[in-house]
Order: C-alpha cells, then structure tokens, then sequence
C-alpha cells in the first residue's frame, strides 16, 4: 500500500537550493536595472495608455467642436482636422506660443512636455496645465480649451 504525503512536507526534507553571493549581486542589479528602464520609459514615453499606435482617440475643443483623431495626432492637426479655428504663427515649429490651450481634462494622455515646449509656454503656465497644440500629442481621451485671446477671428 502506498501512502501520499502532502508536497508542502516535501519542502522541509529537501533544501531548496541556495543562491551564491555573486548570483544574488547579479540578481539585485538585475532588479534595479529593469526598475531604472521601467521609470526612464514612463519618464519619456509617459504612462502606458490603453490605446494603441493607429487607433481613434476622443479630442473634445471645450464649447467647439469634438471628434476621433489618430492615436498620436498633435492637438493642433486635430484642430486644423475638425476645423477648430486655432492660430499658429510659426506653422507648429513650437517658437510662438500662439497655439496655446488649457488642458481641461485627459492631460495624462497627452505627450510629456519637453523642454522646448517648456521653454515656450514658460514653467508657471507649462504646471498650471497649458500646452502647445503643436507638440501635445493625443494619446487617449483630451478635453481642451483654446483661451478666448488666442481664437482666430
């Protein structure tokens, strides 16, 4: 007659191999290196988005118009596309600052500000949640507003 034990009595009669040093160095390092990527890529890229390359993401121009742009789309081609007057002097080369608007909601899915966009708007407006239309790109739901001074008459 065989007699089973439960397996979990098996783990206090074998010893489960024991790491070296050196692989639990190598193992550490490991840990921390891919800790670094992850926070280097959510500092480039921002935070991972449930919509992907290619497909339409919802851009609202707050009292305007509202529509479905490419993932990826600037907030400015997303206005020039849903015809939304907004002005842009240089042509959306981020050196006027003429295309500036207030991100109401949805600014986690926007790019990152980088430092020439920073540069532009000045750092008090660029935390108050202003952005260029021109380097804001829509990567999920965005609602914005194109202040009342910078409208295209």
């Amino acid at each position: 007659m065989v007699t089973w034990a439960p397996l979990w009595s098996y783990a206090a009669v074998v010893p489960l191999p024991k790491k070296t040093p050196a692989e639990l160095v190598r193992q550490r390092f490991r840990d921390v290196a891919r800790d670094v990527r992850d926070r280097v890529r959510a500092r480039v890229f921002g935070p991972r988005s449930a919509f992907r390359e290619g497909d339409l993401v919802p851009v609202s121009f707050q009292g305007k118009k509202s529509g479905e742009v490419v993932f990826g789309t600037t907030i400015l081609a997303a206005a020039r596309e849903l015809k939304v007057d907004l002005d842009h002097f240089c042509g959306g080369h981020c050196s006027c600052g003429t295309c500036r608007v207030f991100v109401v909601s949805g600014a986690e899915h926007l790019s990152p500000v980088q430092m020439n966009e920073e540069i532009t708007l000045g750092a008090e407006a660029a935390k108050r949640g202003h952005r260029l239309a021109c380097q804001a790109k829509a990567q999920g739901p965005v609602e914005v507003q194109i202040p009342d001074y910078f409208l295209a008459r």
